[in-house]
């Protein structure tokens, strides 16, 4: 009975805070998308559908082991994606010595209100 009055209260809250945050949501991430990132990470904890991580879980030894794998995926995730940026900026750099005028302007140009030596007011 505590139980299924447990999912109804759950599925209450998010049915709220879906209509809440819609706008948010609409702008940023698609709801499937978020909850398919969700059940990802989930899955790569090994965590079963319904099971909860609080104070008796990380209780258990073997779910920090657990907890262990999923930070080193995580890592190499982030290792992967940030060698991936590296390399897509190297032909930007390379093009950059080669093209100078690539940049749409030089960062230091003068401007007409640029500060100038003269203490002179006129």
């Amino acid at each position: 009975m505590v139980d299924h009055v447990g999912k109804q209260l759950e599925a209450a809250l998010s049915n709220m805070l879906t209509v809440l945050f819609a706008d948010r949501l609409k702008n940023s991430v698609s709801l499937a998308g978020a909850k398919a990132e969700v059940a990802l990470q989930r899955g790569l904890l090994g965590l079963e559908k319904g099971e909860r991580v609080d104070d008796d879980w990380l209780e258990d030894l073997a779910n920090w082991g657990r907890m262990l794998c999923h930070a080193v995926h995580t890592t190499r995730e982030m290792e992967a994606a940030m060698a991936a940026w590296q390399l897509d900026m190297v032909p930007w750099q390379q093009s950059e010595l080669t093209n100078p005028g690539l940049l749409p302007r030089d960062p230091r140009s003068p401007t007409p209100y640029a500060i100038t030596t003269s203490n002179s007011i006129r």
